[in-house]
Formats: structure tokens, sequence, C-alpha cells
């Protein structure tokens, strides 16, 4: 495997440059969009980075959804045709419509995705994106909210890919399952996601309480493939935990026997492990071993407070992560 060092040829933008702009953005955005409740509609997969930071900068009332086309590939070059992979979910008569995209490039799939929605009569579709490149323009679009005007070379990083590489992975934990229910699609688009057996029952619509692990397993590893979600991970509280993986395997963590003091932080320790894993590149298996551990460390006492541990301890190596990873509450 190639070191992704060998690839880039040099960092144009630092992250404190793109935290700054993109808080910059969303002010603007909440001031034009003051008390008309825009629509997001980010523009999958490469938005959600950027559209995940610009959300939080965001301060006035709106709501979310979400396009995947096709038209790149996975050249470095757009074919020029576009195809429509998933659309909205609901209606978009009189609603202030803010496309968002990683980069506005040629403009064949924004101005093609504004033609598109157009026609069901918005009150208006303006365009927000992280990165433009004029010098690369073939279609008639501009973007109102642009974070940097980027020279004519291939750009990859914080959401941006070449050839499906340099993502960032995301793993997500459930805070509102509610989210969870609404946008499942975005759950296709996360490494790994991590709930309890009872908001495994609310998403599946399935009551999953007086289930074995071995049942929920083979449930959980059956719906993993049905939904496509890449990887999922369902505690059992005392029973320990249950994976499934969209290339069909599956596996039974079994919890740890401890002293029990306090529960409060357990379910954040196992996902920091999970998370610290498959960051480390560790299978299912060793990933919710760490998992195991860690959240067994907090239970057993009442300062719930994961104690100090060396990488080391885990079998890994500091400086060998696989990648940087992003952590979603959902």
């Amino acid at each position: 495997m190639s070191d992704m060092r060998d690839d880039i040829a040099s960092v144009l933008l630092s992250a404190e440059d793109i935290q700054k702009r993109t808080a910059e953005l969303g002010a603007r955005i909440s001031k034009d969009f003051d008390g008309r409740e825009p629509l997001f509609v980010g523009v999958l997969k490469g938005c959600f980075v950027f559209m995940a930071d610009l959300m939080r900068s965001v301060t006035i009332p709106c709501s979310v959804d979400f396009m995947a086309v096709s038209s790149y590939g996975n050249q470095t070059t757009t074919t020029g045709a576009v195809k429509i992979n998933k659309d909205l979910n609901q209606d978009i008569e009189g609603r202030d419509i803010i496309l968002v995209e990683d980069i506005l490039d040629s403009g064949v799939t924004l101005h093609y995705l504004a033609d598109y929605l157009s026609v069901r009569r918005p009150a208006s579709i303006t365009i927000a994106t992280l990165l433009d490149k004029p010098a690369r323009r073939k279609a008639p679009i501009h973007a109102t909210y642009a974070g940097f005007e980027v020279p004519d070379a291939f750009v990859v990083g914080y959401g941006l890919d070449y050839a499906e590489k340099y993502r960032k992975p995301v793993f997500a934990a459930v805070s509102n399952m509610s989210i969870a229910v609404e946008r499942r699609d975005f759950l296709r688009f996360c490494s790994c996601f991590v709930c309890n057996q009872q908001e495994a029952g609310i998403l599946f619509s399935e009551d999953y309480d007086s289930k074995t692990p071995e049942e929920l397993r083979d449930i959980l590893a059956h719906h993993v493939q049905a939904a496509e979600i890449p990887r999922m991970v369902v505690t059992m509280g005392a029973q320990g935990a249950v994976y499934a993986m969209q290339d069909g395997s599956c596996g039974i963590c079994p919890a740890r026997k401890v002293d029990v003091k306090d529960t409060t932080g357990a379910g954040d320790a196992f996902f920091a492990g999970i998370t610290m894993g498959l960051t480390y590149g560790k299978t299912m298996d060793e990933a919710c071993e760490i998992g195991t551990r860690l959240s067994a460390s907090v239970i057993c006492t009442s300062e719930n407070v994961c104690p100090r541990f060396l990488p080391s301890e885990f079998g890994l190596e500091p400086g060998r992560a696989a990648g940087e990873q992003l952590t979603f509450d959902i």
C-alpha cells in the first residue's frame, strides 16, 4: 500500500484556515437567510465533512437533505454525464435551497442539479462550496458562498477524494435516534455506526430486548447488508456486543466481568475504543475488544474517567494510525 505522502505534492490549506473560513461562511448564510429557514442539500459523498462543519456555524433554523450523483467515477476528470443516484426526500416548493459541495470545478454537476431542482419551484437556489476552481469551469454556474479559490490542480482531503481515497473515515454514535431513523441513508457513509440494542430495535422497527447475542448477531448481519451500512456495532450491556459488516462477516464480543460501581460513560468509552482500534487498522474483533476493555475500566470506578493507557497496551503503535477520523453524535 502506497504512503499518502507519495501522492501529495503540497498542503494547500491548513485545518485552521478551513475552520476559520467555514465559520465566516456560516455567519454570512445565517445573516442572509435570517427568518427564512433554508434547506441545505448536501451533494454526496464529497460534501459531508465541509457540510458538517458548516452546519455547526449556522445559527438560524434550517433543515438538511442529501443527494447523491455520479459524474466523476474513479477518474480525475469529469465524464460530463450526470446520474442521480439518490434524490431528495421532501417537497421543496417555496423553499430556499442551498446546494452544498466540496468543490466547484467544471460546474457540470451543480449546473445540472440546479436545473433539475428548479422545476420543483423552490423560492431560491444558491450554492455553497468549500473550494472554487474557476479555471476548470465548463458550465455557467456561480457559488454565492465560496470558501477558497484554488488553482487548476487536483486536490484531496477534507472529504475530497482521488479514486475514493483520502476521504476521512466517519464513526457515528447515537445521541438522538430519531435523526438516525429519518436520515438512515447517512449511515451508508459511516465507517462504523455504534448503538445499543434498544436503539437498534428502533432503527429496524423490531424488538431486540429478549434476543441472545447469537440471535442479534445474525439479525444484524442481515439488516446491515440490506441497509448497506459498512459496519455496525450493537452493545448489549452485560451480554457484551455484537457486530456485522457489509461483507457479511459478523461476531460477538463478550463483556468483561468486573465489579460494577457506576455505568455512566461506559458507552462513550466503548465508542472511543472502537474508533481508536479501527483508526489504527485493527479488525472488528480487535476494535471491539479495545472498546470493551475501556468500557470495563470506566464502570468499575465511581469517577467515570478512563484510566490512562499506553497505546502499546492495545497493540497500537503511535504514529501508525491508518488515517485521521471524524466522529459524530447523531
